[in-house]
């Protein structure tokens, strides 16, 4: 499974760098920073940094790193939440070693060494629940990390209601009820 590849890929890296796209809204913040949790509560001797512009009306969520181009030297890149390369927030995304794209949007714009993307799912941050799910105990999920994805799928869904129109699995949006 797609899954398990992205885990192993994160547990080989040193250094990981996560983008989102430009203009965030909570669920792009919300997987980029809960991803970034999860990694550094997981892994703690990791390096994980996040980039792209802060936005002032979602720094409630959280402020980016100042990452320099030398930082991508060996950086496994993650791109979250964005479906073409235009979109995503910072243009040396594809200056690391590696490339993963972690996406629910259609995916016209295929990139990444590794791609997961999931359309029918209701948000990126609840794939990245399903990650922690699927990545045999390596991966946990901390109260930081649970906040940060709630507040994406929160903001994908515009609410937690278990309704065909707010998600494309119902059951699934329990899962910001367990956040």
């Amino acid at each position: 499974m797609i899954q398990e590849d992205i885990v192993a890929a994160i547990a080989a890296a040193d250094h990981i760098i996560i983008h989102r796209h430009q203009r965030p809204d909570p669920d792009a913040f919300g997987s980029q920073c809960g991803l970034a949790a999860i990694i550094k509560a997981s892994f703690p001797d990791k390096r994980v940094q996040v980039t792209g512009a802060d936005s002032p009306s979602l720094s409630w969520l959280a402020t980016m790193d100042e990452v320099t181009d030398a930082d991508y030297k060996d950086a496994l890149v993650i791109v979250v939440d964005t479906a073409d390369t235009p979109r995503i927030d910072d243009d040396r995304f594809d200056q690391g070693t590696q490339l993963i794209k972690i996406d629910h949007h259609p995916n016209d714009d295929p990139y990444g060494d590794l791609a997961w993307v999931a359309p029918d799912a209701s948000s990126t941050s609840e794939l990245l629940v399903d990650l922690v799910t699927h990545g045999d105990g390596q991966l946990k999920l901390d109260n930081d990390a649970a906040r940060w994805l709630y507040a994406g799928i929160v903001g994908d869904t515009r609410a937690v209601h278990v309704q065909q129109h707010h998600c494309a699995h119902p059951a699934r949006c329990g899962l910001a009820v367990r956040l």
